[in-house]
């Protein structure tokens, strides 16, 4: 089969390796669609330390299973349109026998500790394969991954029909979580993006957009909120600039749900934290039935999120796509592998 496979710092190259063969309680999924995300710049550039060459990056995708498990609870069927989690929990550890596998003490993802989704067929644990619905294309199935990352955090947050929404990055996982704030009854929802072409597609889908290096964000959200700060502040950056902002736009007792992934120590004030009774709530990734829920939700406003696709592209082009994001000139690139 074609696969991308990452040969160490900034090496990709699309070559045919052995197809996979699917073990006991596994299926094989033909890949249809497949996105690129942050942690595949990450691994590309060689910035994943877990990464190992070679590797075949990719974990958001969405394809058919052309081989089931002999033991097969679920029903699945060769041809059954589907997508699936990632996450390859350990099981046996406290987080994991909680029921908090996204927090595994020994973390694993597709894409990144096993062979990911830049191929014609990725094989994938059976009880981690959902269908999808009916009428939802293969195409905007391939943002399910993301929006569950969004929908995990916006539950996260404790969010409330009216309360007012600050997101700090408008990239593809803060976008996500503006339109999921936008169906649960946010206003106003405003976004804080320094990048020209993110801030630009986020004024088109009509929400508030604050341009750090041009406008006083503080100053702008009391504005926009009455004078009192925002009643949620979601982070989707992870950069120590932000950790910085974000209490000094919150509310008093407001919460603020950090998703973006820090690399580093980051400076936050406590004194306002304690102060102003805040709440600092952390997200990562999801938790079933979360892929379940946004796949309703993606199909539900289908116009607005399919936005969100600005590229799509063949296996071979995967390094243009790459480049495209890493440049800002992209917000979610989808290839086609198969």
């Amino acid at each position: 089969m074609k696969a991308a496979v990452w040969l160490g710092k900034e090496k990709l190259v699309v070559r045919d390796v052995e197809r996979p063969s699917a073990g006991p309680g596994e299926a094989l999924i033909r890949v249809r669609w497949a996105g690129i995300c942050g942690t595949d710049l990450a691994v590309y550039a060689g910035k994943f330390p877990r990464a190992r060459p070679p590797l075949i990056p990719g974990h958001e995708f969405s394809g058919e299973i052309v081989q089931v498990p002999r033991e097969n609870p679920s029903g699945l069927k060769e041809g059954d349109a589907v997508v699936a989690d990632p996450l390859l929990p350990c099981g046996a550890c406290y987080s994991c026998r909680m029921g908090m596998y996204n927090v595994c003490e020994n973390f694993a993802i597709m894409g990144v500790d096993a062979s990911g989704s830049f191929a014609e067929f990725v094989k994938v644990k059976a009880g981690n394969i959902y269908l999808l619905p009916p009428h939802l294309s293969l195409e905007l199935a391939a943002l399910t991954e993301p929006t569950a990352v969004a929908l995990h955090t916006v539950q996260r947050s404790g969010m409330r029909l009216g309360d007012s929404v600050v997101i700090l990055g408008g990239g593809p996982i803060g976008l996500l979580i503006a339109e999921l704030a936008r169906m649960g009854g946010a206003l106003p929802i405003i976004i804080s993006e320094v990048s020209s072409y993110r801030a630009n597609l986020a004024r088109k889908l009509g929400f508030e957009v604050v341009v750090p290096d041009k406008d006083e964000l503080e100053k702008r959200v009391r504005e926009l909120t009455r004078g009192r700060g925002a009643d949620v502040v979601f982070d989707a950056v992870g950069l120590p600039a932000v950790a910085s902002e974000f209490t000094r736009i919150s509310r008093i007792g407001g919460r603020i749900a950090v998703v973006g992934i820090y690399k580093e120590p980051s400076p936050v004030d406590l004194r306002e934290v304690c102060f102003g009774e805040l709440t600092i709530i952390g997200s990562r990734v999801y938790r079933y039935p979360d892929f379940e829920k946004v796949m309703d939700l993606i199909l539900k406003d289908s116009d607005r999120l399919s936005s969100i696709i600005t590229g799509k592209m063949e296996l071979d082009q995967i390094e243009k796509g790459l480049r495209l994001l890493d440049e800002g000139r992209a917000m979610k690139v989808l290839i086609r592998p198969s």
